[in-house]
């Protein structure tokens, strides 16, 4: 395998890893173990890493070396207003297009009841907000909801203990966003994207006031 092709395996491996939970904030990621176990030399691994810094997934701690970056309720609270400014604005633009974004949209709405938001390692929704912002043609837009929803699924997985209750609302708010954009109602659309993460960074922060893995 060429370098680059190396640094994207470590890199996709860290990060699948991170986002699942099973590297905890706070906890310390040792680069030989991914040298080890993914049977390739330090310079790949170190770059990965260096990307996932980039993306604030990982931190250089003192005395502890490089760690999955901490969550706070102030981390929370910026995620959720940089996603306040960046969704109204892409539902907007979907709502203005002269194709028909909605009906390809609507298969995030129809997933069984039974399956979690998180259920077999997927995360619907944030594959429905990376929808959304891929609709729009903008790849700036793209690359900035996926860094933000990368934060956003690590919240979830700290917050798995009401997780159930907020997929029936997600699933509610995704759909009336949906709906807005098939009418071409850019205004409503935003306003109902505006409604769906406020209530979605209040039952958060409710629910992870109570985790350990959440500073204030």
């Amino acid at each position: 395998m060429e370098s680059r092709s190396l640094k994207e395996v470590a890199y996709s491996s860290i990060k699948k890893r991170i986002l699942s939970g099973v590297l905890a904030p706070g906890d310390v990621i040792s680069e030989r173990t991914f040298v080890e176990e993914l049977g390739i030399s330090r310079t790949p691994v170190h770059e990965a890493m260096a990307l996932l810094a980039e993306e604030g997934l990982v931190r250089i701690m003192p005395s502890r070396g490089m760690v999955v970056s901490p969550i706070s309720m102030k981390d929370i609270g910026m995620v959720y207003q940089a996603r306040m400014i960046i969704e109204p604005a892409i539902v907007r633009i979907l709502a203005s297009l002269s194709t028909e974004p909605a009906s390809s949209l609507r298969r995030y709405l129809t997933e069984d009841s039974d399956i979690s938001y998180t259920a077999d390692g997927r995360d619907l929704d944030s594959e429905f907000h990376i929808a959304l912002s891929e609709a729009t043609g903008n790849t700036y837009l793209v690359n900035m909801e996926k860094r933000l929803l990368a934060q956003c699924q690590r919240i979830r997985i700290i917050s798995t203990r009401e997780e159930s209750i907020r997929n029936e609302l997600a699933r509610e708010e995704h759909g009336k966003i949906v709906d807005a954009i098939a009418m071409k109602d850019g205004a409503k659309a935003a306003s109902m994207a505006l409604h769906h993460l406020e209530r979605t960074l209040e039952d958060y922060s409710r629910i992870l006031s109570l985790s350990d893995s959440v500073t204030i």
